[in-house]
């Protein structure tokens, strides 16, 4: 198997590749160049590492050749890229991305109207969380949502299961696991659940591990590719594993593809309700049942979602973090909307303050 295969490579994308490769010749590429297609596997500041058949480079970002490629512009961790290999030159260059499919995203905690790209062409999302201390439920749930938004498929990964004691479930009671492809218990030192990781990867598929640091992610990527990356160990008072992956990174080996990413302190929730309401369903179904359509499930009459509440049907913490992501989804999307509106304001007048300065211009040269 080649680099390409090895890296999730099939018949689509090189049939993404032709029909780039047929669209003609593109913007500063001249008769040396050899197109030749390479993923990205690591970013840095003004570069990018990637690999491919017979390439292994880190090259040099600078702004897209092409129009076309301003809103896929700069690439990801998982992109399938066009590298231009020019004979006799000394530095390749990125002449394309290839149109991405499964684009991992998640909202800035810093910033409004900002979204922070995680991955490229991901088949499937990894949440791996650690069962010890405590699973956090809430970052299992802002993350599913993620993955939501993305038409991703989720696969929960309940890490350090070893700590447990003997009897105590692995999966938290009060989390909904509907909307997973496959939940899986595991520990880097039973490694029994690690067959069903494996059939949760699509064939030929790219996973992404997303979680809060020390959850386990590298040593995963490790036991699932044979990648050999550097692991902290784990502290013996709390079980926390220690920080260590910094920048995200596409690995690859016995037949698998895995992007490790750095540990996420804070998850913010996505501005989409319908990302939220998919990781609620019951919460959703009930509130069906309300006698009013725009029911809030505060003080109501006939709220179906109340009377959950008091028969013990619903769990008051579960309701309360559905709220709380409704709350700064709403605040989100509105500071979003915003933020796009000054953008466009500010685009209107810089495209009109350029033309009057051109007519002024070919006022002069009459």
């Amino acid at each position: 198997m080649n680099n390409l295969e090895a890296m999730g490579w099939d018949g689509y994308w090189e049939g993404m590749f032709r029909a780039w490769s047929d669209a003609g010749p593109r913007q500063g590429s001249d008769a040396a160049s050899q197109f030749v297609p390479a993923r990205v596997v690591s970013v840095d500041r003004g570069s990018v590492a990637v690999r491919g058949n017979g390439i292994e480079a880190r090259i040099p970002l600078g702004l897209p050749r092409n129009s076309e490629e301003d809103e896929s512009w700069p690439p990801v961790v998982g992109d399938w890229v066009v590298v231009d290999d020019a004979a006799g030159s000394d530095v390749a260059s990125i002449s394309g991305i290839l149109r991405r499919r499964g684009y991992l995203e998640r909202p800035s905690t810093e910033q409004y109207g900002v979204a922070q790209p995680i991955a490229a062409n991901v088949d499937a999302v990894g949440i791996v969380e650690p069962v010890f201390p405590a699973a956090s439920v809430g970052r299992i749930e802002r993350f599913e949502a993620i993955a939501h938004r993305a038409g991703i498929s989720a696969v929960l990964i309940l890490s350090k299961t070893d700590l447990l004691e003997p009897g105590e479930p692995a999966v938290p009671a009060e989390l909904d696991t509907r909307g997973f492809a496959a939940l899986v218990p595991w520990s880097s030192h039973l490694p029994q659940g690690l067959e069903r990781i494996v059939d949760a990867i699509p064939d030929h598929g790219t996973i992404a591990l997303l979680g809060r640091s020390g959850a386990g992610k590298s040593t995963l990527t490790n036991m699932l590719t044979g990648a050999g990356q550097a692991t902290g160990s784990v502290r013996a008072g709390d079980g926390k594993g220690r920080h260590v992956t910094t920048a995200r990174g596409l690995f690859f080996g016995n037949g698998r593809v895995i992007i490790d990413t750095p540990g996420v302190r804070a998850v913010a929730a996505t501005a989409h309700r319908d990302d939220i309401d998919a990781v609620f369903p019951d919460i959703v179904e009930l509130a069906g049942s309300c006698r009013f359509s725009n029911c809030t499930h505060a003080e109501e009459p006939g709220c179906a979602v109340r009377r959950a509440l008091r028969d013990g049907a619903l769990d008051p913490e579960r309701f309360e973090r559905y709220r709380r992501m409704l709350r700064e989804s709403a605040f989100r999307a509105a500071s979003d909307k915003r933020i796009t509106r000054a953008r466009e304001r500010t685009s209107t007048k810089n495209n009109t303050r350029g033309r009057h300065a051109a007519m002024r211009h070919k006022g002069r040269g009459n």
